[in-house]
């Protein structure tokens, strides 16, 4: 007669040393000591070598589940990589070797800087004045320039200006003045910035921008639903704004990326349709970026 087998997985649970740190002897266990001592026990490695793992790394669940009834020893990604490498080298795997490629052509010409930090504005989902506070703090235009000037000696001449919004920064105009004249000497710099939806009203701001090098601008849009707008806290944001602002920085040939938020508190289905076709015909972005709500740890909507 048959007799039906079970096989039942604990993650965490294993035998160790018995020390002080060894939670499984240190519980109160009846069935399974009762079990060990009425039945054939045996004891399998599930760390290191023994499932693919280098030397000594503790195991952990995904590789207990594409071991066990393997039979075998399924070497794990970093331990391929290990033995790819002893044997000559990665330059015969073709992922490995597209990838070395794409960092050759882009990625050596590409960097990023700060030109300032701090953010004004109390918008309730984001965690920037979380980790960059409030207070504004800025670079000068010499110290751009240096930074600049050290990295073309590098090759490098594409940005991303990682400021949540530069069109805050104080020291914009100097910036950008600078920056112009680097380009005028040579020095082809081309950048990414973020900015806000006022951006366009700070007087000669896009023009500079553009001569400065701005190929592309990231603007936080975020949703086209006063009531939304309102809940968010983005009081700055005017939604009558938004077209023109838009065609002001497509009239300097800078790319426009929009962010735009699902899942704010008056949202439905049927208005984020609603909302995307009155973007699709009515404001001129070139890129709409969608997300979802995500209370993130530090920000008032996670709070509340």
């Amino acid at each position: 007669m048959t007799r039906p087998v079970m096989l039942v997985v604990l993650d965490g649970f294993g035998l160790g040393d018995g020390g002080p740190d060894d939670a499984t002897a240190a519980g109160h266990t009846p069935f399974f000591d009762r079990a060990r001592e009425t039945w054939p026990t045996a004891k399998l490695e599930t760390s290191g070598e023994a499932v693919g793992l280098p030397a000594g790394q503790m195991g952990n669940s995904e590789v207990g589940h594409m071991t066990m009834g393997a039979g075998r020893v399924i070497d794990q990604d970093i331990t391929r990589i290990s033995k790819q490498i002893a044997r000559g080298g990665l330059d015969d795997v073709p992922a490995i070797r597209d990838a070395i490629a794409a960092v050759k052509r882009t990625g050596g010409s590409q960097s990023s800087f700060d030109a300032g930090r701090g953010c004004p504005y109390l918008c309730s989902f984001c965690t920037i004045i979380n980790v960059q506070g409030r207070k504004s703090r800025y670079r000068s235009a010499d110290d751009v320039e240096k930074l600049i000037r050290a990295n073309y000696a590098q090759g490098i001449v594409h940005y991303f200006i990682t400021d949540d919004n530069f069109a805050r920064n104080k020291n914009w105009e100097a910036i950008f003045d600078r920056m112009a004249e680097l380009r005028d000497e040579g020095i082809n710099i081309r950048f990414l910035i973020q900015v806000d939806v006022l951006a366009h009203k700070i007087p000669n701001f896009i023009e500079k921008a553009k001569k400065a090098g701005c190929k592309q601008a990231f603007i936080g849009l975020e949703s086209i639903n006063p009531d939304n707008l309102k809940e968010m806290k983005k009081n700055q944001n005017k939604i009558t704004e938004y077209r023109r602002m838009f065609q002001l920085w497509r009239e300097q040939q800078v790319v426009t990326y929009a962010g735009f938020i699902m899942g704010l508190p008056n949202d439905t289905p049927q208005s984020i349709k609603r909302d995307l076709e009155i973007i699709q015909r009515e404001i001129p972005v070139d890129v709409l970026e969608i997300t979802l709500l995500t209370p993130l740890p530090g920000s008032e909507d996670h709070k509340n």
